[in-house]
C-alpha cells in the first residue's frame, strides 16, 4: 500500500511521468490479487463450493494478475505496455542529446 502514495502525489495525469512508479504500482495490485486468489482458494478447499469458485471467480481473478488470451488485458499486459512506453520515451530523450 505504500505504493499508493505514489499515485495520491502523481496521480494518472500527473506532471511527473515516471514509469517505474507506476509498474511498482501495477505490481503491488498484481500481489494483492495473487493473495486474494490464495485467500479464496483455502477458504472454499474441501467444500461444496471449491469447483465452482475454481472454475468461475478464480479463473476471472488469475486472467486479470496475467491474462492468457489473445485479446485480454491483465496487470501483467498493462506492465508490458508501461515499460515499452518507457523505453520509448527513453529513445527519443537519447535522440535530443
Amino acid at each position: 500500500m505504500e505504493n499508493l502514495k505514489v499515485y495520491e502525489s502523481f496521480g494518472p495525469e500527473g506532471s511527473e511521468n515516471d514509469y517505474q512508479e507506476r509498474i511498482d504500482l501495477l505490481m503491488e495490485a498484481q500481489d494483492g490479487l495473487r493473495n486474494v486468489i490464495t485467500l479464496i482458494k483455502k477458504a472454499l478447499m474441501g467444500t461444496s463450493q471449491s469447483s465452482y469458485a475454481n472454475a468461475y471467480i478464480i479463473k476471472h481473478l488469475e486472467n486479470w494478475v496475467d491474462a492468457e488470451g489473445r485479446y485480454d488485458m491483465g496487470i501483467q499486459q498493462f506492465i508490458d505496455k508501461l515499460e515499452e512506453e518507457g523505453q520509448y520515451e527513453d529513445e527519443e530523450e537519447e535522440d535530443f542529446e
